[in-house]
């Protein structure tokens, strides 16, 4: 695992073996690195390890929607939060199956309804917008 300090013109010249992808990493930032895949796509990751030990490969971006100084940054503040005992890509899973607005007023008119048995969730439900179902 041979490491250089990443500019944009050695991930330019970057291309993938293949089928295989290839990985560049970065010396400036542990863990940081390139993957480029057989599509062509360049793909900034992180690679850390939890509290608890587990190994982690965090996607930062892909390259050309972020430059590799603004991949540096987030990295460098992922690896902060890494070390006050934060696991980023966990709160990132946890956001992806949090509930939605629809989710959230189905439950308040239910409770609602419990609280205010006679008109409650008639009036409720005009106060909630027509978009979410």
């Amino acid at each position: 695992m041979k490491s250089e300090k990443l500019t944009k013109t050695m991930i330019d010249a970057l291309r993938p073996d293949g089928d295989k992808r290839t990985y560049l990493w970065d010396s400036e930032i542990p863990g940081l690195h390139v993957t480029c895949y057989s599509s062509g796509t360049r793909t900034f990751y992180l690679k850390y390890r939890t509290a608890t030990g587990r190994q982690v490969r965090y996607k930062i971006g892909r390259f050309g929607s972020i430059t590799i100084a603004q991949a540096r940054g987030l990295a460098q503040e992922t690896l902060f939060s890494v070390a006050k005992g934060a696991d980023p890509s966990k709160e990132r899973k946890e956001a992806r199956h949090s509930e939605t607005i629809a989710e959230l007023c189905d439950r308040f008119l239910e409770r609602r309804s419990l609280i205010c048995p006679k008109n409650g969730n008639k009036c409720d439900k005009q106060l909630i917008p027509p978009h979410t179902p």
